[in-house]
């Protein structure tokens, strides 16, 4: 069964002390089944991450995971991807 993600749960993602065996378990199933997320997902997941940053939570660095990972990013959002590709970022997908 997918499921539809809060932009909470998917920060849980990077914050280990969030990161519970519920947690992980989610995390299976969407890996298994896919997920969605609703509208203001993306806004909300920015504003969670600045936030991170702004409290000295995450590193701004881990804000972008892609690139310091090398990885390719994988957004829907088009002002995303283009970012990306501005920044070197290799983006995958459609």
């Amino acid at each position: 069964m997918s499921v539809v993600l809060d932009a909470s749960v998917t920060l849980a993602w990077i914050y280990p002390d969030e990161t519970t065996p519920a947690v992980r378990g989610l995390f299976e199933t969407v890996g298994r089944n896919g997920a969605m997320v609703p509208a203001l997902w993306q806004r909300d997941r920015v504003h969670g991450l600045t936030a991170a940053v702004r409290r000295g939570r995450i590193d701004a660095a881990l804000a972008d995971l892609a690139q310091p990972r090398g990885l390719p990013l994988a957004p829907l959002d088009r002002a995303l991807r283009s970012a990306a590709e501005q920044a070197g970022v290799a983006v995958a997908g459609a």
